[in-house]
């Protein structure tokens, strides 16, 4: 018996003993995987098997064991980490053996096989991350690229980054000094208002570096201007510049824009980029703003005495659906870290807490454009301002957007009046309850998924179908699950001010993905109210007919 009980015994620690390994062991094959090299702008270097020189990320196994990184995830944007994943049926092509490596191609096209990546990878600078489900297997964010110049470790696995003119695609990364990087441009003179002409000179620390330039709006290089002397401008001119010597890899973009004899009581945005990106019939995101298209620009934002809030790259597109095909279009700006940082380091709305953002909207007030152009603002100040009322009415629990009115100029073009808006989307959680995308379930309108999953929403709407809230411990569960008291003032709101494109439309809803934690609501897009357009609703209060 006392054999027994001893073996028993030893049984038991063994078991624990493997268990504790393997807990150990699978984290640690992550953890042998690398994001090695790569080239994001590969012309002449290397090709695939169908002779296309597309992206290419080279991974390292610098583990004793070979790994399958089938079912992986691959991403160019780490607010996305399940952006591809990688066959789980192709072992043979998607195992790594040890101390060896393996391509993966970034080409958008994953019907030529499992190792081509339904992503593209940006020469201007974004990222490239390996996810085991939630897990980070590797991760790098990276500057402008130069073509045929790979970045990669130093050596295989390394924690130092260099560039490499001779790029070693599936071999051992060359330990020899890499390339570096040019210092960026830097303007005698800022970008702002201007009454006079200005004079501005150009010169960047990096010796015998050659700067070039636009005033386009496009991001500049060899093919552009070199400049040579002092440069003058006396009407609206969007200067860009960007410093090269080879073989280093080219400066990150300057921008700076100067704007003449301009007056106005509202802040103003300087939104640069490419002329062909913007509207370029075949790829501008304003002829195209029915495509998914997303674009690298670059914001300044003035008060209105001109003084600069803010000057950053950023990542824009198109926003919204049907008033999108206005003529006047709204434009969102998303801080992303490969872009050079992943906040908008400023207050852009004074009324609120906030000294950082991390997305904004350029919005040109929706389905209420060329109505009142303020109709969504208007309606959000009603809860969110109430001092014309004392204490007649409490302040509704919401959660709505920043606002402020501001001038655009795209180019130096004059581009009219926006709403200055908070987007209303991760980024929005993450600035006001600070959290992040792996943290939340964050779900629109029927069953669209914008983060997480619908298992938690599901559950409680079955439970409400199935289940009479008479009952006050089936309403206590519902309440254990969502936030009432908030829920009752989003209801009584919407109806109040006859938001028609409700509930239908503009359902946005959220929880952390935690035990115990509720169900909330945003209260955004709200240019349907007050009977916008006669026919759906029974009176109009504010559209002009002729």
């Amino acid at each position: 018996m006392k054999n027994f009980n001893l073996t028993s015994h030893f049984r038991l620690k063994l078991i624990w003993c493997i268990l504790i390994s393997l807990a150990w062991i699978t984290p640690n094959l992550y953890g042998q995987i690398y994001i090695n090299e790569f080239m994001a702008s590969n012309d002449a270097t290397i090709a695939d098997e169908n002779g296309d020189f597309d992206d290419w990320v080279e991974l390292y196994n610098a583990g004793s064991s070979a790994v399958d990184i089938g079912g992986y995830f691959a991403t160019d944007d780490l607010d996305e980490t399940d952006k591809w994943q990688i066959p789980a049926d192709a072992p043979a092509s998607t195992t790594i053996p040890a101390g060896g490596f393996l391509i993966l191609w970034f080409d958008g096209e994953p019907e030529q096989g499992p190792l081509h990546i339904d992503a593209k990878l940006s020469g201007s600078g974004e990222a490239i991350g390996l996810f085991n489900g939630s897990d980070a297997v590797d991760t790098y964010t990276y500057d402008a690229q130069q073509t045929d110049i790979s970045e990669g470790r130093v050596p295989d696995g390394g924690s130092t980054w260099d560039f490499y003119v001779s790029p070693t695609p599936g071999a051992t990364n060359n330990t020899d000094p890499g390339l570096g990087e040019v210092e960026p441009p830097m303007a005698s003179q800022a970008g702002g208002f201007y009454s006079s002409n200005v004079s501005v000179d150009l010169n960047t620390i990096t010796p015998d570096a050659v700067i070039y330039y636009t005033t386009d709006g496009s991001e500049p290089t060899t093919d552009d201007m070199e400049y040579t002397g002092t440069l003058t401008f006396s009407s609206n001119t969007t200067l860009r510049a960007r410093a090269f010597k080879d073989p280093l890899s080219p400066s990150p973009v300057m921008t700076e824009s100067y704007l003449y004899n301009i007056d106005h009581s509202v802040a103003v945005i300087a939104y640069s980029g490419d002329p062909d990106e913007l509207f370029d019939p075949t790829i501008g995101i304003y002829p195209n703003f029915e495509e998914d298209i997303e674009i690298n620009v670059n914001a300044e934002f003035f008060e209105p005495d001109g003084s600069l809030g803010f000057n950053q790259y950023l990542e824009s597109e198109i926003q919204g659906t049907g008033s999108a095909s206005n003529p006047q279009k709204s434009l969102a700006l998303k801080a992303k870290g490969s872009l050079g940082s992943p906040i908008i380091d400023y207050q852009v709305f004074p009324d609120l807490p906030f000294t950082k953002m991390r997305s904004l909207t350029l919005r040109n007030s929706g389905q209420d454009w060329a109505v009142t152009f303020f109709r969504d603002a208007m309606v959000t100040s009603l809860v969110r301002d109430l001092t014309d009322v004392g204490e007649m009415i409490k302040t509704p629990k919401l959660y709505t957007q920043g606002f402020r009115p501001g001038v655009v100029y795209i180019n130096g073009e004059y581009w009219g009046l926006h709403n200055v808006r908070e987007r209303m989307d991760k980024r929005y959680l993450k600035v006001h309850f600070d959290l992040d995308e792996n943290e939340i379930d964050f779900l629109e309108n029927a069953n669209e998924i914008r983060e997480g999953d619908l298992d938690a929403w599901q559950s409680l709407t079955a439970f409400l179908e199935n289940n009479s809230l008479a009952s006050e411990s089936n309403f206590e569960q519902v309440a254990d699950q969502v936030d009432l008291d908030h829920y009752r003032d989003y209801i009584v709101f919407n109806l109040f001010v006859d938001n028609y494109d409700w509930p239908g439309n503009n359902d946005r809803r959220w929880r952390k993905r935690d035990e115990g934690e509720q169900w909330r609501w945003m209260t955004w897009d709200l240019d349907f109210s007050f009977g916008l357009f006669v026919g759906g609703q029974p009176w109009n209060s504010g559209y002009n007919q002729a």
